[in-house]
């Protein structure tokens, strides 16, 4: 049984070697522009996104989740509104379907882009 399984394990470590342990830390995230784009730009105010693990584990800043379609919309509203400055950090490559997509929050929020990306795009909310 170890025989078998000893070429499996040579592979998938050799695998993770050159792209990266799956999930946050695969070829995908190193190569993201939008995240090597936030490791040198700050943002002062709110920061959200619908990527906010990412943007912590790859940056080191803290951001907050994007609404969801099950929470209380007007209590982020709220949040929005008590600081002056407030972002959107917005992955394309999207895979959550409970929170609100950009096509709802564009008719609840004023979203000015900032800059963009070819996976992402960051927007100051208003």
């Amino acid at each position: 049984m170890l025989s078998y399984t000893l070429p499996i394990i040579r592979q998938k470590i050799s695998s993770h070697k050159k792209y990266g342990v799956p999930a946050y830390n695969s070829f995908y995230w190193h190569r993201s522009e939008i995240t090597n784009w936030l490791k040198t730009h700050r943002l002062d105010g709110n920061v959200f996104s619908n990527e906010a693990h990412v943007v912590y584990f790859r940056t080191g800043r803290a951001s907050s989740m994007s609404p969801s379609r099950g929470s209380d919309i007007d209590k982020f509203k709220k949040q929005v509104f008590l600081k002056e400055e407030n972002y959107l950090i917005w992955y394309y490559r999207n895979w959550r379907q409970h929170l609100y997509d950009l096509k709802d929050l564009r008719s609840m929020f004023k979203l000015e882009l900032v800059a963009q990306f070819r996976d992402g795009a960051i927007f100051r909310v208003q």
